[in-house]
């Protein structure tokens, strides 16, 4: 029996490169940081096991973050990111129905994410970013909407005229209020929390009027 030689002319297959290779390593980690972030617990997160799970060489990892914290804060800047997002469905003229619909949105978004919600406000993480940095840009339109909201309320006549910052930081301490005891588990099992909250949300809606 002959074994048939190669020519040298002949061309090895070409070895296909994956997709990290091509400037989406970055997002890969994300993801899979957030997946892990979410089922597992911060704790579980580790640039080493990322860099395993996605199948590529800590030092790899390590190119697009320096350390675990400044992966966590990529993943805060991506957590504000779908909180904003979770408060703007719907659209609604009306700025009390526009309020509203914010408040339970961004309790919902802390019920189903509770793990990512308490990540958002860890204070160590915004040391990494200077006051105008890429966590605090992330950040800052979940506050400025209601702002917005709480000026068009006073330009509607549905509030009387006072500060809208003030107003504003009333109602985010109502609803951050709410999601913070329902995330640390401090609420009565089987609470309705978003009907409680509703509850104290118009009466401070009524405080303004």
């Amino acid at each position: 029996m002959t074994l048939k030689r190669k020519s040298a002319t002949e061309k090895r297959p070409e070895r296909t490169r994956g997709p990290y290779h091509h400037g989406n390593l970055k997002a890969e980690l994300l993801r899979v940081g957030m997946r892990l972030l979410e089922k597992e617990g911060e704790e579980a997160l580790s640039m080493r096991r990322l860099a395993t799970e996605i199948g590529v060489s800590p030092a790899a990892a390590y190119r697009h973050f320096e350390s675990k914290n400044h992966l966590l804060a990529g993943l805060v800047e991506r957590g504000f990111q779908l909180l904003i997002r979770s408060t703007l469905r719907g659209a609604e003229a009306d700025v009390i129905a526009a309020m509203r619909r914010y408040g339970t949105g961004y309790l919902r978004f802390a019920i189903r994410h509770p793990r990512l919600y308490r990540l958002l406000f860890q204070e160590p993480l915004y040391a990494l970013s200077d006051s105008d940095g890429p966590i605090v840009r992330s950040a800052e339109p979940a506050f400025t909407l209601l702002v917005e909201m709480c000026q068009a309320g006073i330009e509607q006549k549905a509030f009387r005229p006072q500060s809208p910052v003030s107003m504003a930081h009333a109602a985010w301490a109502l609803v951050h209020g709410f999601a913070h005891l329902k995330t640390e588990s401090c609420l009565p099992p089987g609470l309705d929390t978003q009907s409680d909250f509703l509850v104290a949300h118009e009466a401070l809606l009524k405080g303004w009027s």
